[in-house]
């Protein structure tokens, strides 16, 4: 009797456990559905429904034709959005054009070696008058190449709508008597045409690629377009020009000025006098204001300007006009240097604090997110993602900031095309650190990924610059190969336009859509800043262009 007592027992606790194994795994499945609901619910609030980063692909970023999400989708709009997509080919690159072997390429090199151009390699419309009067004037926008079709999309889809709000409002009218509120139309969208165009200095550039400063004994690059401005370098004399080409100073050193590349509140690039004051330029100022003394020659004019406070926007670069400026999201960075020399929010245009934690420093926002950073501990300066009311949103991961700020680091401290970078660190239990590395992350703190072994150099434009084994590439926000790491030579992305370079040495301009603006003939090109780019090819000399637009009307 006992011993099939036990054994009742036995299979008794066996079924139990039985039991209780499947129940548990019962509820596991059940929290991993509920949680998968709530995470794909709380990104669908937030997340734009075209930002999918799961794939890793080779096809070209499409336009946004603004038909997403839409189900009143009209046979006209589908036909324009499909013409909008089907841009020209022609000046596309093809990577297989570039993938060759060694023994390919030192032939090639060789070849230009023996065939350097004597003529322009391409012919830029000249800016004149006339496209003043077309409506074009200088920009550092953000490049984009034109395109009818998608224009008119836009703008067909614009007119829709306000068409659609016009006919309910109407027929409220109608059905109310006269009664109703005015409807609450969109605003117009803000739709541009780019084009590059030929400047022509009021002096002969006849320079070859560095010129040796006779008042410095350094070689210095001979057109250094610097922020709204060029410098021409002679022998001994440093020409100012604007970015049209038209000469303020013929011996810029004896100013004793130099462009400091900031900008202030109002995105004017800011001098920087030997004493220590700051100028602006303006050649109007002083005929408006004929009783003000001069301190320089010309029209600089003297203006109260902080190196710290209004001109560090953490740029590493010479930044647009528009690049981390005030006001977004009605909030703008405050420094307190009486106040333990922190940082903070402020209301738009005031010193009414509206985020009070005092930051090491604070960024603008960006896409509706303010980045700052404080020290922590020693451990470096640790990230906050604050929204309108200060609220850290993303407190799960332990992300960091450069420690120095170089040029390399272009990219961070502002959200572009939904990511940014960041550093992540790991300490033991005594607080040292084990490990870093750098990540793009998005509005949640999740890692984009970024294939094994390649380096981020830089992030703008929503454009990533890679790096493997001494060879550059391009990937999309979404996780697109644009162009495979072929180039012995890149530069990130200003203004929409960026410098790739062969191994023969020669260099090329493209826009994010990879069309060619200027072709592989060029010895030299500099970064687009204010709008410009020198290019210089040997034996023909120096060509300077202007990014130019003009705004479309919609009508």
């Amino acid at each position: 009797m006992n011993t099939n007592n036990t054994k009742d027992t036995k299979i008794f606790k066996f079924k139990l456990n039985i039991k209780i194994l499947l129940s548990h795994l019962f509820g596991i499945a059940v929290l991993l559905t509920f949680t998968n609901y709530v995470i794909s619910y709380s990104k669908s609030e937030f997340e734009l429904p075209f930002y999918d980063r799961t794939k890793n692909s080779p096809a070209q970023i499409s336009y946004d034709t603004g038909l997403l999400g839409r189900e009143d989708i009209t046979a006209e709009e589908e036909k324009a959005a499909e013409d909008a997509t089907s841009v020209e080919n022609k000046n596309k690159i093809n990577p297989d054009d570039f993938i060759v072997s060694a023994q390919s390429q030192t032939e090639q090199n060789q070849n230009y070696e023996n065939t350097e151009p004597t003529e322009p390699a391409y012919d830029f419309e000249i800016f004149s008058d006339d496209m003043s009067r077309r409506g074009f004037s200088v920009s550092d926008g953000v490049y984009e190449i034109y395109s009818e079709a998608k224009t008119n999309a836009e703008i067909n889809r614009y007119k829709t709508e306000v068409s659609r709000i016009l006919t309910e409002y109407a027929k409220s009218i109608e059905n109310e008597n006269g009664g109703g509120d005015p409807p609450v139309l969109p605003d117009a969208p803000l739709l541009y045409e780019y084009k590059f165009a030929q400047i022509e200095p009021d002096i002969a550039i006849d320079m070859p690629v560095s010129q040796s400063m006779a008042s410095s004994y350094l070689y210095k690059q001979a057109v250094e377009p610097i922020m709204d401005y060029i410098i021409i370098r002679t022998k001994d004399k440093e020409i100012l020009c604007d970015a049209s080409g038209n000469i303020i100073s013929r011996d810029f050193e004896s100013l004793g000025v130099e462009i400091l590349k900031m900008r202030d509140k109002d995105g004017r690039t800011v001098f920087k006098h030997t004493d220590g004051s700051y100028f602006i330029y303006d050649p109007d100022y002083y005929a408006k204001n004929p009783t003000e003394d001069r301190k320089t020659g010309g029209g600089f004019v003297l203006i109260n300007f902080s190196e710290i406070a209004t001109g560090d926007r953490g740029a590493p670069f010479m930044y647009p006009s528009y690049y981390g400026a005030d006001g977004a999201n009605g909030l703008d960075r405050y420094y307190n240097p009486s106040y333990l020399k922190k940082w903070c929010y402020v209301d738009a245009g005031t010193i009414n604090t509206r985020i009070p934690r005092n930051y090491d420093n604070a960024f603008n926002f960006s896409e509706n997110v303010g980045i700052a950073y404080q020290e922590s501990s020693g451990r470096g300066y640790k990230l906050f993602f604050l929204d309108e009311n200060g609220y850290n949103f993303i407190t799960n991961y332990n992300y960091y900031a450069p420690d120095e700020i170089k040029k390399d680091h272009l990219g961070f401290f502002y959200f572009d095309h939904g990511l940014t970078r960041v550093y992540e660190r790991e300490f033991d239990r005594r607080g040292f650190e084990i490990a870093e590395r750098e990540l793009m992350v998005d509005y949640y703190g999740t890692q984009f990924y970024i294939p094994e072994d390649y380096t981020v150099k830089a992030y703008s434009n929503g454009m990533i610059l890679l790096e493997k084994n001494g060879l550059y590439g391009f990937m999309n926000y979404l996780g697109e190969w644009i162009v495979n790491p072929i180039f012995t030579y890149a530069q990130p992305f200003y203004e929409g336009v960026a410098v790739i370079g062969l191994a023969n040495g020669k260099k090329a301009l493209i826009d994010t859509q990879f069309n060619l603006i200027a072709n592989f003939k060029y010895n030299a090109i500099t970064n687009c800043t204010g709008g410009v780019v020198a290019l210089y090819e040997k034996n023909v000399g120096w060509t300077i262009l202007n990014k130019v637009r003009r705004q479309i009307e919609v009508g």
